[in-house]
């Protein structure tokens, strides 16, 4: 009908493009014959592709890999997500004028922090839905990371070489040092469990999780008093050096720990390790490689694990730091203003735990008068008035000026609402049967733990909301 002739025959030298590339394993070492590379690198291990091409390439790949050279190309197949705009939840595509540039988010917040954005993302079965905000946040957390190498390169530069080849002291280690190494341990065996499941999204959780929410947040805070105190005695200076080998000890295993999903930085924060360090001491494994690329991979073993008792003591000492904060917060209080607190009751040595590490509770939360108090406490002066919160098994007493009262019973409203939700959430789930006979003893034990800690902080603060109501 279009070229008016009659002399048209189909073309019969045609090799469909999925049939070629179901030879893509093979055929490009070599194959038919008997290369070298074909016998080193077939079958390989890891096939990264999306979900809409698994029959037209995947399967053509294991047919012709069984077909012809006896076994499948590749024993793990990890299908990545779809990339979709979060605005229109549409797929990406040039045609649609919805992508986000990877060159623009680069040159904005760095190849680290989109390498990072996009395998936090990166949720099996899950499409992945990018927007510039997502980008901005991991470019905060890169931000947040150089600055805390910084300030662990700013307080070691009196710390010799000699000095961190000595090690940990484990005689010289404070609480807090033994519980960022354990975490630390935790963590690894945590990164190790993702990496092998492909699951890289939980890779970036709890790096993210250790690096800005306990090492950065808390641990850096926590030696900061030891840092600045240059020691007047043989045991203060100890414990001075011990955490300036604890900071570059962590410091240098987070280098490794990132680098696969952010190679840039640490490799930049590790050279200026090995420069300082050299390639001797106790980093002498990892400072005799020329790169972190090709550093071994931290060790589990190579830290303490981590003790749940000491654990639990440091979650009750940020929490009772985190409660105080957060009324001086809700209140108003001026961060240059401090504030006295009682604490009472408490479980067994709660209280001997929290006087003996009082020093972190008035430096980072500000406190003026700290008293203990075992049993209940009688908080609060001339009217009687202090904002309540509770951390586990201790109540907080932190004592306000007279005209915040009506602010602290609405506080107090709020606090009491979010317990008792929780409180009837634990209630529905241990009146299961399902849940109580199926799950783990230890799973069905904690429940009921947080249900009785529940009802007791609720008692704490209903008695509380009522003396401030008059009842």
């Amino acid at each position: 009908e279009k070229c008016d002739s009659r002399n048209i025959r189909q073309e019969e030298d045609i090799l469909d493009t999925w049939f070629s590339s179901a030879l893509w394993p093979f055929s490009t070492m070599g194959w038919p014959e008997e290369t070298a590379d074909l016998k080193r690198y077939y079958p390989t291990k890891v096939l990264l592709t999306a979900h809409e091409i698994i029959f037209f390439w995947v399967a053509r790949m294991i047919i012709m890999g069984l077909k012809f050279m006896g076994d499948v190309p590749f024993r793990d197949v990890y299908i990545h997500p779809m990339v979709f705009d979060e605005k229109t939840r549409k797929k990406m595509s040039k045609s649609l004028g919805n992508i986000i540039d990877p060159l623009e988010m680069i040159e904005k917040y760095g190849a680290d922090a989109v390498r990072m954005t996009v395998c936090a993302y990166a949720v099996k079965g899950s499409n992945l839905y990018l927007s510039e905000e997502r980008f901005e946040g991991y470019g905060n957390f890169m931000n947040k990371f150089w600055n805390s190498a910084r300030f662990v390169l700013m307080n070691t530069e009196d710390l010799p070489a000699a000095g961190l080849a000595e090690g940990i002291d484990p005689n010289a280690l404070e609480i807090e040092d033994r519980w960022i190494l354990g975490a630390l341990a935790e963590t690894i065996r945590k990164v190790n469990e993702s990496l092998g499941n492909y699951e890289f999204d939980q890779y970036v959780h709890h790096l993210y999780h250790y690096i800005w929410g306990e090492y950065c947040d808390w641990y850096l805070e926590l030696v900061k008093g030891r840092l600045y105190a240059k020691g007047d005695t043989a045991e203060d200076a100890a414990s001075r050096r011990n955490a300036q080998v604890v900071l570059l000890t962590v410091l240098e295993a987070l280098c490794r720990l990132l680098q696969p999903v952010a190679p840039f930085i640490a490799e930049e924060i590790w050279q200026n390790l090995r420069d300082r360090y050299g390639a001797g001491g106790a980093m002498s494994e990892s400072f005799g490689r020329e790169s972190v690329m090709i550093a071994p991979w931290p060790d589990t073993g190579s830290f303490p694990a981590q003790d749940e008792t000491e654990r639990a003591r440091m979650d009750l000492l940020m929490n009772v730091i985190g409660a105080i904060r957060k009324i001086r917060s809700e209140m108003g209080v001026q961060p240059s203003q401090s504030v006295d607190v009682v604490l009472a009751g408490g479980q067994g040595d709660d209280l001997v735990f929290l006087e003996t590490n009082k020093r972190h509770i008035e430096a980072m939360a500000r406190v003026g008068g700290l008293a203990f108090q075992p049993g209940e406490a009688t908080a609060g002066t001339e009217g009687g008035l202090s904002s309540t919160a509770v951390a586990g098994a201790v109540t907080i007493h932190v004592e306000l000026p007279a005209e915040m009262i009506q602010a602290e019973r609405e506080r107090l409203a709020k606090e009491l609402e979010k317990l008792e939700n929780l409180l009837q959430k634990t209630q529905t789930k241990l009146s299961n049967p399902s849940f109580v006979e199926k799950a783990p003893e230890k799973v069905v034990n904690a429940e009921k733990e947080r249900l009785e800690q529940a009802r007791q902080q609720c008692d704490v603060l209903r008695k509380r909301l009522d003396e401030l109501t008059g009842k």
